[in-house]
C-alpha cells in the first residue's frame, strides 16, 4: 500500500464507535458523505479506489460555480490553480454550497488543493493517517459534538481527534482507575493501544488520562479475538498480534507527539483571528465615524462641535449596527444641534434673545391674523400654542441659523408663512383632523344609521354621539381625567389653550364606548342622533345609572349618583368598560324624578354662570385670544370698539369652551332594591334563645347559606325553604 496516497470516501461507512479511534478493521481515514452536515471519523485499513472526475455525477443545472467547472468543461488543472489560493476554511464552506462542487472537492484528485492551502497558510500536517480533507473539515467544519450532534463543541479535543460536548465527555470517558477495575481481565497493554485524553471539563488539563469507553471495549473485542487465534494455533498468529500492537502503539504515540504543535499553532490562530477581528471592527467603526462626520457638516455644524459630542459619548457597536444606525444617526444630529445651540446661547446671547423676540411678534401677527370666527376651526388649533413654537426643530435650527444673517420680524413672517416649516403644519394637522373625523363618523354611521353624513364640520365637530378621548389618559382616574371632555370640541379648546400642546402631538381617537353611552342617553330623551352638545345641554337632565347599586351611609339610610348627562358617559366608560374587561354591560339610565332632579340640583349649588367667567371674545377683532374676559367686559368691548350698539351672542361676541359647564356627579338619596332590605332569616341555623336571631337580606342570606351550610350554592337557597322573609 502506498503510504503517501489519500483515502478517498465512501458515502455508505458508518461511525461505529465513540471517537473513531477504533474499528474492527483498525485502519485511520475519514469519511464525508454527502448526507452528513459535517465529516465523521470512519477507519478503513486500506485506501479505496480513486474515483475519476469523470465518473462524478455531472451537474443538474444548480450552482453557478458548479455549472462554471462542469458545462464549460474546465480542464482539471485550472481548477486546481484557482482553488489552490482558497483558504482550508474557505475550501471546506465551497464544499457545502452544492452537490457537484461537493462530490469535485472530495475527489481524490484534488487532494493536492487541500494540501497546498494548508501548507501555505502555516496549518500544522494532519496526525498520523488523517487525510487533508478530513483534517481541514475537523479544523473548520461545524463547530458540533462529533458523538450527540447536537451540542456545541468549539474547543476541539487534540489527543481523542475529535470535538465533544462536557456531557458526553461526562457520560463516556472513563480515567486510568476505574479503567483497571471494569477490563481487568483484557490485555494488560489495553490502554497503550487507545488514545486518551487529559481533558475531561472544556478548558482543564490534568495528568489524568481518559479513555473512550467505547474506544475500550472496541480494542478489548479485536485482542480478544487475536488471543482466541493464538489458542487456536493458526500459523503466524502471534507474530500478527504483535505487529498489530506495535502498529498501534505507534499510532497512539505519534498523535500524542502531533498534540503539542496542534495547541501551539491553535492558540496563535485565535490570537490571529482576535486581531483580525478587532482590525476588521476598527476599521468598521471608523467607517462609520467617518459618515456620521460627513452627515454633520453637510447639515452645516462645525467641526469642533461634531468632534466634541462624538468625544463626549463613546458609540457602542450596538449603536452603529445596521437596525440602529438611522436612529443614532438622528440622536446625533439632535445632541450636535443642543451643542451649537447651548455654545452661541454664550457666545451670540443678545443676538439669539432678539431672534426670539422678533418670532414671538411675528407668530402674534401671524395668529391675531386669523378671523376671530376661526378660533375653533381645525386650521387654527393645528398651530402651535408660543409657548411650544421653540420645541418644534425647523423652527429652532431657523433662529439658531448662520449668525452671520440678518434675521429680523419680516425674515421670520415669510418663515411662517410656509406651512412646511412648522414641522407639524396646519397641512398635516388637517390631515390628521379628516382621518379622526372620518374614522369616528364612519363608525358611527355604521353603528347609527339614523346619524346624516350630509352635515358640516362645525356640527360635525360639535355632534355629541362623535366622542373622543386622550387614548394616553383613558385609563387615568379623576381627578386627573379631563371628566369634562367628551365632545371634540372641548377637548381641542382645552387642550390647545389650557396645556399648550398642539393637535399633532395628541393621541386622540374616537371612543365608541363614550358613544355608546351618548346614544343610550339621546334614546332616552327621545332625540336624534345628530343631537349637538350645546342642546344635551339645555335639556339639563338628571340620569340615574341601573347598573350601580344604592349604597348604604351610616345612620340606615341609602344614596346614589345621580349624574348630568357627561359625567354619566365618562362614569359608564371609566366605570363599567374598561378596555382590558372581556366582557362589560351595556349602558342602562334612567331619568330621575323631578323631585330627586330638584334635589341633585340643590346638592350642585348654584349653576354655572358663564357670563361671569372669563371665556369670551369678540367676533370681530383679535383683542381677546388668549385674553380671554367675561360677557360684560366683551359686550364693552364691542359697543365702544365696533360701535355695535347691541351686540349678539354668537354674531358679536362668542364663547371659547375652556371651563367646566357642569358639576360633578351629586349623592342623592334613594330607596334600596328588594334583594338589599335586611328582612330574611336562615331556617337552616337552630333557635338559641339565649341569643337573637341574625337578620339578612337577601343577598345576605343566600351568601349565608352558601358559606356557612355547604355545599348549598347561592342560587339553590329557596324562600320558604332555606330561609324566610319578613313583613
Amino acid at each position: 500500500m502506498d503510504n503517501n496516497s489519500e483515502p478517498e470516501y465512501d458515502s455508505e461507512a458508518e461511525w461505529s464507535i465513540g471517537t473513531g479511534s477504533v474499528t474492527d478493521s483498525d485502519a485511520f481515514g475519514q469519511d464525508w458523505s454527502s448526507d452528513e452536515e459535517f465529516l465523521v471519523p470512519e477507519f478503513g485499513n486500506e485506501d479505496p479506489p480513486v474515483t475519476p472526475v469523470s465518473d462524478v455525477p455531472q451537474p443538474n443545472g444548480s450552482g453557478t460555480l458548479g455549472r462554471l467547472l462542469y458545462d464549460n468543461r474546465v480542464p482539471l488543472d485550472i481548477a486546481l490553480e484557482t482553488l489552490q489560493y482558497l483558504k482550508p476554511g474557505e475550501l471546506v464552506a465551497l464544499a457545502r454550497t452544492c452537490k457537484q462542487i461537493r462530490s469535485l472537492l472530495l475527489s481524490g484528485q484534488l487532494t493536492p488543493v487541500w494540501k497546498a492551502s494548508r501548507a501555505m497558510y502555516g496549518i500544522p500536517p494532519p496526525p498520523p493517517e488523517r487525510s487533508e480533507i478530513a483534517w481541514a473539515q475537523f479544523l473548520f467544519g461545524r463547530k458540533m459534538c462529533h458523538h450527540c450532534e447536537l451540542a456545541m463543541a468549539k474547543v476541539p479535543d487534540w489527543q481523542l481527534m475529535c470535538r465533544l460536548c462536557s456531557e458526553c465527555k461526562r457520560l463516556n470517558l472513563v480515567n486510568a482507575r476505574a479503567v483497571k477495575y471494569e477490563f481487568k481481565d483484557h490485555h494488560p497493554d489495553l490502554t497503550k493501544m487507545v488514545l486518551y485524553t487529559n481533558v475531561r471539563k472544556r478548558y482543564a488539563r490534568s495528568e489524568t488520562a481518559y479513555y473512550w469507553r467505547e474506544d475500550l471495549e472496541m480494542m478489548g473485542k479485536i485482542i480478544k479475538a487475536h488471543e482466541a487465534d493464538i489458542a487456536a494455533g493458526k500459523p503466524g498468529a502471534q507474530e500478527v498480534f504483535e505487529a498489530f500492537k506495535e502498529s498501534r502503539i505507534a499510532f497512539v504515540e505519534a498523535v500524542t507527539k502531533h498534540v503539542p504543535v496542534c495547541i501551539k499553532w491553535a492558540a496563535k490562530y485565535n490570537e490571529s483571528r482576535m486581531d483580525e477581528r478587532a482590525a476588521e471592527k476598527n476599521a468598521w467603526r471608523t467607517a462609520r465615524m467617518n459618515i456620521i462626520e460627513q452627515r454633520l457638516l453637510t447639515l452645516g455644524h462645525r467641526l469642533d462641535d461634531i468632534r466634541w459630542v462624538l468625544s463626549a459619548g463613546r458609540l457602542t457597536d450596538l449603536d452603529l449596527a445596521e437596525r440602529s444606525w438611522q436612529t443614532t444617526l438622528r440622536d446625533l444630529v439632535c445632541r450636535t444641534k443642543h451643542v451649537r445651540k447651548r455654545r452661541l446661547d454664550g457666545s451670540h446671547g443678545p443676538l439669539i434673545e432678539e431672534r426670539k423676540r422678533a418670532l414671538k411678534e411675528a407668530y402674534a401677527a401671524k395668529r391675531k391674523s386669523v378671523s376671530p370666527r376661526e378660533w375653533r376651526s381645525i386650521t387654527f388649533l393645528a398651530l402651535p400654542p408660543p409657548p411650544t413654537l421653540l420645541h418644534i426643530p425647523l423652527v429652532l435650527d431657523f433662529v439658531y441659523s448662520d449668525v452671520e444673517q440678518n434675521l429680523g420680524v419680516a425674515e421670520f413672517r415669510t418663515f411662517l408663512e410656509s406651512e412646511f416649516s412648522l414641522g407639524c403644519g396646519p397641512a398635516q394637522a388637517t390631515a390628521q383632523y379628516n382621518r379622526l373625523m372620518s374614522a369616528g363618523a364612519h363608525a358611527v354611521v355604521s353603528t347609527y344609521p339614523s346619524f346624516l353624513t350630509g352635515i358640516g364640520e362645525r356640527a360635525l365637530l360639535d355632534c355629541a354621539l362623535l366622542t373622543y378621548v386622550d387614548s394616553d389618559n383613558d385609563t387615568a382616574q379623576p381627578p386627573w381625567y379631563p371628566n369634562d371632555c367628551t365632545d371634540l370640541s372641548t377637548i381641542l379648546c382645552r387642550r390647545f389653550f389650557g396645556a399648550g400642546i398642539g393637535l399633532p402631538d395628541r393621541s386622540l381617537e374616537y371612543c365608541p364606548r363614550r358613544a355608546q353611552a351618548v346614544a343610550s342617553i339621546l334614546e332616552l330623551l327621545h332625540l336624534p342622533a345628530t343631537t349637538t352638545v350645546a342642546e344635551l345641554d339645555a335639556r339639563d337632565a338628571r340620569f340615574d345609572c341601573m347598573i350601580c347599586r344604592p349604597g348604604r351611609i351610616r345612620g340606615g339610610g341609602w344614596q346614589k349618583r345621580a349624574h348630568r348627562w357627561r359625567s354619566a358617559v365618562i362614569h359608564h366608560a371609566l366605570d363599567h368598560q374598561r378596555p382590558w374587561q372581556m366582557k362589560s354591560d351595556p349602558p342602562r339610565y334612567v331619568l330621575l324624578s323631578d323631585e330627586k332632579a330638584a334635589e341633585a340640583r340643590v346638592k350642585e349649588g348654584n349653576p354655572i354662570d358663564l357670563a361671569s367667567i372669563a371665556t369670551w371674545f369678540c367676533a370681530h377683532c383679535g383683542e381677546h385670544l388668549e385674553n380671554w374676559k367675561p360677557y360684560a367686559d366683551v359686550e364693552k368691548h364691542v359697543k365702544d370698539a365696533h360701535g355695535v350698539l347691541s351686540p349678539q351672542r354668537e354674531d358679536d361676541i362668542l364663547y371659547m369652551p375652556m371651563v367646566k359647564i357642569h358639576p360633578e356627579a351629586v349623592m342623592i338619596s334613594c330607596d334600596p332594591l328588594p334583594e338589599q332590605v335586611v328582612n330574611c332569616r336562615c331556617l337552616l341555623c337552630p333557635a338559641n334563645g339565649k341569643k337573637k336571631t341574625k337578620v339578612f337580606s337577601e343577598e345576605g342570606v343566600r351568601c349565608h347559606l352558601s358559606t356557612t351550610h355547604r355545599p348549598l350554592k347561592l342560587e339553590d337557597g329557596a324562600e320558604g325553604v332555606h330561609f324566610t322573609r319578613s313583613a
